[in-house]
């Protein structure tokens, strides 16, 4: 990945849940690599927040998250270079993670089931 002085990546460790929306609420981009997430309600907190989703292509994950925010590991560097060169890509990602998020509207998902 190139070199960009106004980029800061900090890895935080375990945090309590109070902290979390805030944090959220300070980033820009959330990037989720994991193999062995079936859910991962913090990625719902994310896109609640309207930040664009980078989520490894994980099978849990389809059907739940716009296949927009699915990436192979091998594609992480492209998106996030995308996702800040690119304003208009940035916005439209935002907005995906915040309508992605009604979905998951208690009252919907009472209908549902």
């Amino acid at each position: 990945m190139r070199k960009n002085p106004n980029i800061t990546v900090r890895l935080l460790g375990h945090k309590h849940k109070r902290e979390i929306l805030s944090l959220l609420q300070e980033s820009d981009i959330f990037l989720y690599a994991t193999h062995a997430e079936s859910f991962g309600i913090v990625i719902l907190e994310a896109a609640s927040q309207g930040l664009p989703l980078i989520l490894i292509d994980y099978p849990a994950f389809h059907g739940l998250w716009n296949e927009s925010s699915i990436i192979s590991l091998n594609s992480i560097n492209e998106e996030l270079i995308k996702l800040m060169d690119n304003s208009m890509y940035f916005q439209k990602r935002s907005l995906e993670s915040l309508e992605n998020t009604k979905g998951f509207n208690p009252h919907i998902i009472k209908k549902q089931w």
